[in-house]
């Protein structure tokens, strides 16, 4: 029975050029389609990160996979390249997703004020302006952010290669899912090599691109109003909307509880409209303008 082989290693990486191209040309869709604040530049350094570490993560594929061809001999070449990719592209996202997430708790329990500042991701620009009143790029933090995104996936990488040397029955698995193109190498080729790999690789992108940006902050403008556990009336001498130190609400967006309930403090006086600016429905007799004499 003919065995699926791989190319030689620069058909390879040009092939993984070519992966890339796509996913990249999915993201740069999506970003067109979505309505941010993010510039094009910015994106181009977010992307870039990626492209260089998927770069990076192809060279160490080069080494991880001679001593995975020994562990996995019951598997074709294509199958050991096909299951490598995929759990690269699906497991090794969410662990460095959560890698990214230590690193950042370090820093901050270790008041690390300017590492933090250096490394915050997706965020190249000065937060104050300069004399002539324009941000100021930053490229100490593109570097910064890079070296430690690199770090990362180095990491998770290294953690993924154990454990496919651990579990070497994952291959065994995949392998067995494409038990219909046995004796047929030039369609298992294309269906491990270039298509599956080629839907990771996108998802891969897309899904680390949403943290790997930069983040919006936890109350940002135009956010839902903060929603009021109960209301109270004001004396006549007292504002018309007022309250005492009020907490931050629920927002369902960015994920946050509202820390304490909120009490929101209206004047007799006040009209549905001021009711609404609170997130409280008006009695019936505001809306009706029975209670101010309204037509």
């Amino acid at each position: 029975m003919a065995e699926c082989m791989l190319p030689s290693w620069s058909f390879r990486v040009w092939l993984h050029f070519g992966l890339m191209c796509v996913a990249c040309m999915a993201l740069a869709w999506k970003e067109a389609t979505e309505r941010n604040s993010r510039t094009w530049f910015d994106f181009g350094l977010d992307t870039s990160k990626q492209v260089l570490a998927a770069g990076w993560v192809h060279v160490l594929d080069a080494v991880c996979v001679v001593h995975l061809a020994a562990r996995m001999s019951d598997v074709d070449p294509c199958s050991r390249y096909g299951v490598s990719v995929v759990v690269d592209t699906t497991i090794g996202v969410v662990f460095q997703y959560y890698l990214l997430g230590a690193a950042r708790d370090a820093i901050r329990s270790r008041s690390l004020n300017l590492l933090g500042d250096l490394l915050e991701t997706g965020s190249y620009w000065t937060t104050g302006t300069t004399a002539s009143g324009k941000h100021r790029f930053r490229p100490n933090r593109y570097v910064g952010q890079l070296g430690l995104w690199l770090a990362i996936v180095t990491v998770a990488k290294l953690a993924l290669f154990v454990i496919l040397w651990l579990m070497p029955i994952v291959a065994t698995i995949f392998d067995l899912l494409l038990f219909a193109l046995d004796g047929k190498p030039r369609a298992k080729f294309f269906v491990a090599v270039i298509c599956i790999p080629m839907f990771t690789t996108t998802f891969q992108l897309l899904a680390t691109d949403r943290f790997l940006r930069k983040q919006a902050p936890a109350h940002p403008e135009g956010m839902a109003y903060m929603q009021p556990t109960s209301v109270e009336l004001l004396n006549d001498d007292d504002d018309d909307i007022a309250s005492s130190n009020p907490p931050l609400g629920s927002c369902f967006l960015c994920g946050t509880q509202a820390p304490s309930p909120m009490t929101v403090r209206l004047s007799p006086e006040a009209n549905a409209f001021q009711y609404r600016m609170v997130g409280v429905t008006p009695p019936m007799s505001v809306r009706t303008g029975v209670a101010h004499g309204y037509p």
